[in-house]
């Protein structure tokens, strides 16, 4: 009778031992029709706790196995190579499950936790919805439990993970979600980077701040009224940054002092912003020093490195990062 009770309590260690540690959060999947691949996989927001950052995941014959080394909660994004992406909920010591086929990416399934299970029946259930009505039932989700982790997947992939943001009900759920849930960290790191972003989404106006130019004038939000008014941020590094000069070109031509046109520097140093200034000919240029780290940048709540804020002359918001071939189309429409 020995021998078979060793032999069991072997195979339980064994089994025991397959799983993640308490320090590690595992993913493993299986995609059908995608055989090999690369998958990219990266946090909402960093958090403490989090040892990964962007990872790169390797798909052999469609499967996978990704380790993320976390003491904390947190939300993955999981990126497919048609750009279309997954939301994760990991959890150090537990393991999910990611399935499906590679012709029907949005309707992957993601099991192993109970809060990975909602998530995924939440998000089939409003596939065939427009954006607007499921926004419209993840609130309601999120309201009804504003506890969950569920929520804060949902809150992250409707009303964060979108083309267009709006101040409501998008600040109401946060505060909701943090009222309920003061200890979460993902949560805590989402808000502080969203709540800034959605005060200045289209129909907002613009916070105060006060930025000094590289040729010392000092400029003031307050000042922009009266005067239809663009805030450009670009830099060296940036593959867009081409094409944006030379819109920027086409429409100080065009539209002379009837715009005016503010130039956010993120480039590495201000040696680099001035040359850059001088060689494509900028005027109100401000640098950005630290670049993404900048606090003006949270204030005004920059989601990409090209992106861009077009306020009426009334001061409200009307455009935001709109993509450079519809920039000239924006302000002709505003200043029409």
């Amino acid at each position: 009778m020995k021998l078979p009770l060793l032999s069991l309590c072997f195979a339980l260690l064994a089994l025991a031992s397959c799983g993640p540690d308490k320090k590690t959060a595992r993913l493993s999947g299986k995609i059908e029709g995608l055989d090999q691949a690369a998958l990219l996989i990266y946090p909402a927001d960093a958090v403490e706790g989090d040892g990964g950052s962007l990872d790169s995941i390797k798909v052999n014959r469609g499967s996978f196995s990704y380790d993320r080394p976390t003491t904390v909660p947190l939300l993955l994004t999981l990126v497919y190579p048609n750009n279309s992406f997954t939301t994760i909920i990991a959890q150090p010591g537990k393991e999910v499950t990611l399935s499906g086929d590679a012709n029907r990416l949005k309707e992957m399934e993601v099991v192993g936790t109970d809060e990975n299970k909602q998530f995924t029946e939440f998000r089939l259930s409003v596939l065939k919805l427009s954006e607007k009505d499921a926004q419209m039932r993840a609130a309601t989700y999120i309201r009804t439990h504003p506890e969950s982790w569920t929520s804060v997947a949902l809150l992250y992939h409707y009303f964060d993970r979108v083309a267009s943001r709006s101040e409501q009900p998008t600040l109401s759920l946060l505060d909701l979600l943090k009222k309920h849930q003061p200890t979460n960290q993902q949560l805590a790191a989402i808000d502080a980077r969203l709540r800034p972003q959605v005060r200045t989404a289209i129909g907002g106006f613009l916070p105060n701040f006060t930025a000094t130019t590289l040729s010392q004038q000092t400029l003031r939000s307050a000042d922009f009224k009266g005067q239809p008014t663009l805030l450009i941020f670009s830099a060296s590094w940036d593959s867009h940054n081409y094409y944006l000069r030379q819109q920027l070109r086409k429409l100080k031509s065009a539209r002379g002092n009837r715009l005016r046109i503010i130039n956010f520097s993120l480039d590495e140093s201000q040696q680099k912003a001035e040359e850059r200034a001088k060689n494509d000919s900028l005027q109100s240029v401000v640098y950005l020093k630290n670049m993404l780290a900048n606090p003006l940048v949270k204030t005004l709540g920059l989601r990409y490195p090209s992106g861009n804020i077009l306020t009426n002359a009334q001061g409200r918001i009307i455009g935001r990062d709109l993509p450079t071939e519809e920039l000239a189309d924006k302000v002709n429409e505003l200043l029409h």
